[in-house]
């Protein structure tokens, strides 16, 4: 099996604009990111997780 690939906060913030432009599938499949992964990403964007340095995710 293969090791999980790890994506800086920099590649996460870039790759939601397209997502949310051509849709979470289309840009997964251009940018090789799985779709649930890229969804997830758009998902914290819109909770303003990436946008927002100053908010603290609470811990699990």
């Amino acid at each position: 099996m293969s090791e999980a690939k790890k994506y800086d906060r920099s590649y996460k913030e870039q790759s939601v604009k397209p997502a949310l432009e051509i849709g979470v599938k289309r840009a997964g499949e251009e940018l090789k990111v799985p779709y649930g992964t890229l969804y997830g990403w758009v998902q914290a964007a819109k909770k303003g997780i990436y946008t927002d340095t100053t908010k603290k995710r609470s811990p699990r």
